[in-house]
């Protein structure tokens, strides 16, 4: 079914008869025949002798809103401008460069990540190619390695990996916090947390098997990240291979900072990175730390039983999704000194622990009684075995009594004081806060407020698609994680574009708007002699939001 495109271009509104056709998952209006200009009558062109222009129809549109918005935000950022002078010593280049290069495939992750691998056949659909000023080159997949390459490669003449991440990182930062400086007075708050990134082939060296929270033994690399907390921009990247244990990763954390002259603010970390090491390193060096503590040791774990934390309305921290939490700080010894320590207790956490020891004790019971039942006849080997099998992680709450010359071979009991014990850590947390003017509730917000780093790490490994990582070059590993921080960077800085934009135009998401504007396609024509761009799918909301933001000139046709 066909239906008529009215297009304002100057005073005069256009008209083309359009269709919808459906390209893989998505829907895009193709013309079909121009019209001519809108006469009196609504949708009713001009009658044909009162035409006074010559016009050429157009080949095909082009994917055309998200893309040329988020080109805008990458110059606000200077993205493509500080690529090209780390990695040539120039800022402006004609034609193609790493820096346009770069910019595009972090584009494309963002809106487009399945496309990843026919990224130069992608570029074609789109009117970036017009936009970025490579209209005529011919992109090939060469050209999107080498560009890679450009941020880091392996140099022979010095055998080893050179790589320009770390200084682009400290220009983008050092820009964007001149264009959004930090509420006077206040210091970076900063967050740092680390993941597994998954990697396909054997021949990179940092492709290691090592622990991650899915359990997978494939192989992986370690991905770090530093986030500001007031504006969830990324601040560094570092790459890790992947048997590296959380904690040996924050040794290089210090020294990277000094890299970004970041005058000393306070820095959030999970209770996975943390050592007695990495407190007094960070401490030395004037740091303020907010940070989870793990249970493992003795003392930690002694304070956290012995410590009661009532859930009443003095102790609770208003966390939201974060369930119904209470907190008290106190005076305590760990890690070699006094210090503040604030216990919270996640009371829906107490109950789900207590409620799945108890059924699962419940089950050890019934097969320790079915295993005791049918054990005759059975070797003494096979019995400790199968029992091992029962008890697996509660060994600690069941005690055995071996009776190797009977037929039952053993009886058990469940050990009532274990279980006291363990319900008195259920649900219950230490964190560390350097800062002694901190109440528990300003520390346990802050802390499980740092969801917004999980965020990226869901962005960057899913929607992205980080991982997993294809290359085996060991140098275009680390470079394929570059371009997917550098997607972050754009996704981030549109969503605090809109967020601080103060307007009753601003009515989307950044989610919501790039959605929308995924629609929005160009068509250039030839109209008395003259080039002009058109525009279809593209709303009033979309462009009174564009204008807002700040990037009125967008969607202006080229005579217009």
């Amino acid at each position: 079914m066909t239906f008529i495109k009215r297009m304002k271009r100057g005073n005069y509104v256009y008209l083309a008869e359009c269709k919808s056709v459906r390209d893989g998952k998505k829907v895009r209006t193709v013309v079909i025949k121009y019209l001519g200009r809108e006469g009196e009558q609504q949708g009713i062109p001009l009658e044909t002798k009162k035409q006074t222009f010559n016009w050429t129809p157009p080949e095909r549109s082009s994917r055309y809103g998200d893309v040329s918005v988020l080109w805008e935000v990458a110059n606000e950022l200077k993205m493509v401008q500080t690529i090209d002078r780390v990695c040539t010593g120039k800022s402006e280049i004609e034609g193609i460069s790493p820096g346009k290069l770069l910019t595009i495939w972090a584009i494309n992750r963002v809106i487009d990540p399945e496309s990843a691998t026919q990224l130069d056949r992608w570029l074609q659909t789109t009117a970036l190619p017009d936009i970025v000023g490579i209209s005529g080159y011919n992109i090939r997949k060469d050209d999107m390695y080498a560009s890679l390459d450009a941020v880091c490669q392996y140099k022979k003449e010095i055998g080893k990996i050179s790589e320009n991440i770390s200084r682009i990182d400290e220009m983008l930062y050092n820009q964007w916090r001149n264009l959004h400086p930090l509420p006077l007075g206040e210091k970076e708050v900063i967050v740092y947390d680390l993941t597994a990134v998954k990697v396909f082939g054997d021949s990179c060296p940092l492709a290691e098997r090592g622990y991650n929270a899915a359990n997978s033994t494939e192989k992986q690399i370690k991905l770090a990240i530093l986030i500001s907390k007031f504006d969830k921009q990324p601040i560094s990247q570092q790459i890790y291979p992947g048997n590296f244990n959380d904690i040996t990763t924050m040794e290089g954390l210090v020294p990277r900072l000094d890299d970004f002259s970041i005058s000393e603010g306070t820095l959030i970390w999970d209770r996975g990175n943390t050592s007695k090491k990495t407190v007094e390193t960070l401490e030395k060096y004037g740091w303020n730390l907010i940070c989870g503590v793990p249970k493992k040791p003795k003392e930690v774990l002694e304070l956290i039983r012995d410590t009661e934390v009532l859930p009443n309305l003095e102790n609770h921290v208003p966390c939201g999704k974060n369930g119904y939490i209470y907190a008290i700080k106190k005076s305590a010894t760990f890690y070699g000194k006094e210090r503040n320590a604030i216990i919270y207790l996640n009371l829906d956490k107490s109950t789900r622990c207590l409620t799945e020891r108890n059924h699962r004790l419940s089950e050890i019971n019934e097969k320790l009684t079915r295993l005791q039942e049918k054990c005759d006849g059975m070797t003494l080997k096979t019995v400790k075995k199968e029992v091992d099998v029962i008890l697996s992680k509660h060994r600690r709450f069941v005690d055995l009594e071996w009776l190797e010359t009977e037929s039952h071979y053993f009886n058990w009991s469940i050990n009532h004081e274990e279980q006291r014990l363990a319900e008195k850590t259920d649900g219950k947390y230490l964190l560390y806060a350097s800062n002694p003017k901190l109440s528990a509730k300003d520390v346990v917000m802050t802390y499980l407020h740092k969801d917004y780093v999980e965020k990226f790490f869901r962005d960057t490994k899913s929607e992205n698609e980080i991982t997993p990582v294809r290359h085996q070059l060991e140098s275009r590993v680390i470079a394929s994680t570059f371009v997917g921080v550098l997607a972050y960077r754009l996704k981030s800085a549109l969503k605090f574009k809109i967020d601080t934009t103060e307007s009753s135009d601003i009515t989307m998401s950044s989610t919501e708007f790039l959605k929308q504007l995924n629609r929005v396609e160009r068509f250039e024509m030839v109209v008395n002699g003259l080039k002009d761009f058109f525009f279809v799918n593209l709303t009033k909301k979309l462009l009174d939001q564009t204008v807002a933001l700040d990037m009125k000139n967008l969607f202006t046709p080229r005579n217009g």
